[in-house]
């Protein structure tokens, strides 16, 4: 393959490639399909080159931007979907289903608020902590998991509603 220059329609191709597929197909297939060399999408990549349009004048968005568009339209593909199984699943009266989906999106979505506390229960109080997400210091997450053992006994990572304003986020 000859080098090309990075027009329009090239880069419109390659987003749709990487919208189309997300991480089905690699950059190499993609390039193959494309026309071009993986080693200059490699160079335009690293560059964050503008596409060259019929004006001859580069457009505003380079294509590592362009790449990073496509793959959070793949995400937010991915989460819409997971959002209609969810809603599919409650319609359907698996509620059970529904709510675990839910949760694992606020879980990722809101990482401090609902996110699950882990705590590893050995002798004493607390004498292994799992920190999550680094926001508090040791001897805060000891307070708040040792708190939460005398409320519910053993932790098993879920919180009750009383210690949810406790938490931040």
């Amino acid at each position: 393959m000859a080098r090309v220059s990075l027009t329009d329609k090239i880069a419109r191709d390659l987003e749709f490639y990487w919208q189309l597929v997300g991480d089905k197909l690699t950059d190499e297939d993609i390039c193959h399909k494309v026309g071009v060399r993986f080693a200059q999408l490699r160079g335009w990549l690293q560059r964050n080159t503008r596409p060259v349009g019929s004006d001859g004048k580069p457009g505003p968005v380079g294509l590592r931007d362009l790449r990073a568009r496509a793959r959070v339209t793949v995400m937010t593909g991915y989460l819409a979907e997971l959002n209609r199984e969810a809603r599919d699943a409650h319609g359907a009266g698996d509620y059970r289903t529904a709510s675990n989906i839910w949760m694992w999106l606020l879980e990722k979505q809101f990482p401090t608020k609902y996110g699950k506390l882990i705590t590893v229960a050995t002798e004493g109080p607390v004498s292994g902590v799992l920190l999550v997400g680094g926001e508090v210091d040791l001897e805060t997450w000891k307070t708040r998991a040792s708190r939460q053992q005398g409320q519910s006994g053993v932790t098993d990572g879920d919180r009750s509603a009383d210690a949810e304003d406790e938490y931040p986020g």
